[in-house]
């Protein structure tokens, strides 16, 4: 006869949490007797109740069993020994989670069953990593801006995102996935998707998302971010860990329809459009999608197919400055500054071309016949001012204009997992992401206004895949095996690409191009002596007629990733021993400024920078040449870990691992950097090196290999954690860890491909207010070599990074207390601190000295060479923070998560 019983606050207390695994779980725990003495030799069985495979274990001499490798869900646990009741309870087991289950075994017959009511365990015993599980419930059931999943990581103490926004004017606008965490630098977060790196690796993160593909809010089963990652299997960046996991297929079949609709009705008016007395603008968006799960073969193999669409229809409203009637015609006299609302400057003709060098204007006005032909040509395309400011010039935000922006995507996953023995479990993953994105300039057309080249028109697609094979030798010698590709493809253009060329609009001396032709050059005219600037005033006060300096440009990067991973169980030890290759990695790309040139007038020759452009005096121009890039690198990490169980209310984690990372090199050898830079020079010369052949302005040929900075191979590190529960309701965790950033990205900046001989970035600047640059009009065109033979190096920016750089390198530690409380609810404590050091910093390495009075002395440290954008290690940053959450696991329809920070970052 079976006796059952139900035990629950029993065991529920000696449940424990703890998180250490990529993207799946283990379990643990101590089985003991009446008296409290280990029980040896006890039968462990671990049943999926979704797909009914299970694995068996025995506890060893010092009581513990050892699940070391468990796929994310519930589970029926069932303890067996003879002389014992047999102990069965039900458990689920979240994404990353290090559980433990102890079992206190009662005397009697092994045919009698104690059921034992469980939930998921929740105190954190076993290691010192602070984070949170993002339950599937959660995912699925709170309204999201877009359904961006990412949104939620904000909800974790410590944690900084940025809102999800395309206002602004910037490069990072409309970007998603980039949170500061602990005071890391927001792309320096490590991305896992089912246990691979899911981490994008462009140089300019043009693909919108740090991660290559983002699977839809319906497609993940649960993720979990882990703020300080000390296990030794973490690498690669110092930042958090944020580790994601699809659904997969189950013995019943499972399936959804669905569709998401947001349109204006309830949206508030945004501040500009409001501001103007605008109605709200137009905003439809449809979300919709399917998927489906079951069985292939009951049992043995399993299905999973997600399919989401997006479309997005927005208006986009714009405030921007254009000239009035009487500017346009070079009216610059008291009597138009009276009736625009200003007062203009006293203009002279430093230049000459007009009145005279150092001459005024008759009646502060421009002769019709001195007004450049191609000035003139892109203020025809210059609306004319449709909106009446209410305090302020005529001048100043005097057009309004709201343009659609397009936003489509389609995201697709699948899923196959495969058991064809009780000792291995096979899966295959699939992504693929298409999405197209146009965010349209202030005006449209040839003269665009795009701000950004995040903006126009963008194509974005992402395709991932992982394959995972987990053997059993042993039910204590378990070997994990994984491999991953990504690969993004994408491609920006200008609005009006293709529309025109160059030539055809007017423009001399650049080379027209199918690749990049369509507009104008940007043109930027500064606000100076009482005209505005031809700013967008509600994206940022960004100077823009004309399409953006770096569109058009395009990504395609591509990645594999190999792991190995072995887990060995020794009584009171839980080994990890693994290898982590990322290699090979390619990003080729095209990321070149003024492709079709760029023209700056700031006013220093007439005293109104409209005037300037009026005339055809630039200040300052650029034009570079078509230049395509083929990066690549790769990455070796080893790393050993040992979860020790010293005591049953106390476990050490002990950890090292060891990163090596290829600094980016050329796959061509086309890269240029500089020799022995010093900041301190004084009028010195500067030398070019190459790595491959040496060309002309290379000097000399690369001692430190291709990628022209010494390698560093000294990345040790230390990783230790403990974790103490005094009681039941009690924890306390402590632990520290080293990381290093084997990848960064700043953009094009500190890219030794677009240097020359391969790129010619002819950047030229007036000498003074009585010249233009390179004696430059805008009817006669841009003037500008891009011959490498004929040179003059002072002209062309270069970018260089320190031959001697190491890899930067942050220290993380920890102190904290979690309490339980009833109703499923944990409380949690933490001090955080981190220290970078050797952090990359870019600036100018060849701007001009300054004396004691502050004046600037006309002295470089190069006199040969131009501007140097330089990357150098020499940063410091600091964080001190005080993290305090509270956190209700869902149940009976109700979660609770609420977290506060406090910190000090330098």
């Amino acid at each position: 006869m079976k006796k059952a019983s139900v035990l629950s606050a029993v065991l529920f207390v000696a449940s424990s949490l703890a998180f250490g695994q990529v993207n799946t779980a283990s379990l643990t725990g101590l089985v003991t007797d009446p008296s409290d003495a280990p029980v040896s030799d006890a039968n462990v069985t671990l049943t999926n109740t979704a797909t009914n495979l299970a694995q068996t274990t025995q506890t060893g001499a010092a009581g513990y069993y050892e699940f070391p490798v468990i796929q994310v869900g519930t589970y029926k646990l069932k303890v067996e020994r003879q002389g014992f009741q047999t102990v069965i309870s039900a458990l689920r087991l979240d994404i990353g989670q290090h559980a433990r289950f102890d079992i206190p075994l009662k005397i009697g017959s092994s045919s009698e069953s104690v059921t034992v009511e469980s939930t998921v365990p929740l105190l954190s015993t076993q290691d010192a990593m602070p984070g949170a599980v993002v339950e599937n419930e959660l995912i699925s059931g709170v309204p999201l801006s877009a359904r961006n999943w990412d949104d939620l990581l904000g909800l974790v103490p410590g944690v900084q995102g940025d809102r999800y926004t395309e206002q602004g004017g910037g490069t990072a606008s409309g970007r998603t996935g980039a949170v500061n965490v602990h005071g890391v630098r927001s792309l320096q977060n490590n991305f896992v998707l089912d246990g691979v790196d899911n981490n994008s690796f462009s140089e300019n993160v043009q693909e919108l998302t740090t991660q290559i593909v983002r699977p839809s809010v319906d497609a993940i089963q649960e993720f979990k971010i882990a703020t300080n990652p000390y296990s030794a299997e973490n690498g690669r960046s110092p930042g958090s860990l944020v580790t994601v996991t699809t659904k997969s297929g189950a013995n019943a079949f499972h399936g959804l329809v669905y569709e998401y609709l947001r349109n204006k009705v309830f949206d508030a008016n945004d501040f500009f459009t409001n501001r103007v007395g605008r109605p709200r603008p137009k905003h439809v968006q449809n979300q919709y999608g399917g998927q489906i799960g079951g069985p292939v073969v009951k049992n043995k193999a399993f299905f999973f197919f997600n399919y989401e669409g997006t479309r997005i229809r927005r208006g986009r409203f714009y405030q921007a400055n254009v000239p009035t009637a009487s500017e346009r015609n070079g009216d610059f006299s008291a009597a138009a500054g009276a009736a625009n609302g200003v007062t203009y400057a006293t203009m002279v003709d430093r230049v000459g071309d007009c009145v005279g060098a150092g001459n005024p204007f008759p009646g502060n006005q421009i002769p019709a016949g001195c007004i450049d032909p191609i000035a003139a040509k892109i203020l025809a395309l210059v609306p004319p001012p449709n909106f009446t400011p209410t305090s302020a010039a005529l001048n100043i935000g005097n057009f309004i204009n709201v343009r659609n922006l397009q936003d489509d995507s389609n995201n697709y996953v699948g899923r196959f997992d495969w058991s064809p023995t009780n000792r291995d479990t096979v899966w295959v993953r699939y992504n693929y992401v298409h999405r197209f994105r146009f965010v349209p300039g202030t005006f449209g057309g040839i003269l665009d206004g795009t701000s950004s080249s995040a903006n126009g028109r963008l194509t974005m697609n992402g395709q991932g895949a992982s394959i995972g094979w987990n053997h059993i030798f042993t039910p204590r010698l378990v070997n994990e095996f994984r491999i991953g590709w990504g690969r993004n493809w994408s491609r920006g253009v200008q609005d009006p690409f293709g529309l025109n060329t160059l030539a055809d609009f007017g423009f001399q001396g650049v080379p027209d191009n199918s690749l990049y032709s369509g507009g104008i050059p940007r043109i930027a005219v500064s606000g100076r002596g009482g005209a505005q600037s031809n700013t967008t005033l509600s994206i940022g006060g960004v100077d823009n007629w004309g399409s953006p300096d770096f569109l058009p440009k395009f990504q395609h990067t591509n990645e594999y990733q190999w792991i190995d991973t072995f887990n060995i169980s020794l009584s009171k030890h839980q080994i990890k021993v693994g290898v982590d290759a990322r290699m090979p990695m390619r990003n080729i790309f095209l990321d070149v400024p003024a492709l079709r040139g760029q023209m700056s007038f700031d006013g220093a020759r007439t005293g109104i920078g409209l005037a300037d452009f009026l005339l055809g005096y630039p200040q300052a121009v650029q034009l570079s040449n078509l230049a395509v890039s083929d990066a690549r690198l790769w990455m070796l990490s080893e790393f050993v870990q040992d979860d020790w169980k010293i005591l049953p209310k106390l476990s050490l984690n002990l950890g090292l691992r060891y990163d090596y990372a290829t600094w980016p090199y050329s796959g061509a050898d086309r890269m240029t950097n500089l020799l022995d830079p010093n900041p301190a020079a004084t009028a010195a010369t500067g030398v070019l090196f190459c790595s491959g052949t040496v060309v002309a302005p290379c000097s000399g040929k690369s001692t430190v290999g291709r990628t022209l900075v010494k390698p560093d191979k000294n990345n040790f590190a230390p990783r230790i954690g403990i974790a103490w529960h005094p009681s039941e309701s009690w924890v306390v965790r402590s632990g520290y860890g080293r990381f290093y950033m084997l990848f960064e990205r700043a953009g094009s900046e500190d890219q030794m491909y677009l240097n020359p001989p391969w790129l010619i970035n002819n950047s030229v600047t007036a000498a003074n207010t009585a010249s233009t640059a390179n004696n430059m009009r805008l009817d006669t065109g841009f003037n500008l070599s891009l011959n490498p033979a004929t040179l003059n190096l002072t002209t062309i920016r270069l970018r260089a990074v320190n031959p001697n750089n190491v890899q930067p390198e942050v220290d993380q530690w920890s102190l904290g207390v979690e309490r339980q409380m009833p109703w499923q609810t944990v409380l949690t404590a933490e001090y955080v601190g981190t220290k970078g050091t050797h952090l990359s910093i870019l600036r100018n390495l060849n701007q001009q000295y300054f004396d004691a009075g502050g004046f600037p002395t006309g002295v470089i440290p190069y006199a040969n060479l131009g501007a140097i954008e330089f990357r150098d290690n020499v940063g410091n940053s600091t964080y001190h923070g005080l993290e305090l959450s509270a956190q209700k696991r869902f149940s009976h329809d109700f979660s609770l998560t609420a977290a506060y920070t406090w910190s000090h970052s330098i």
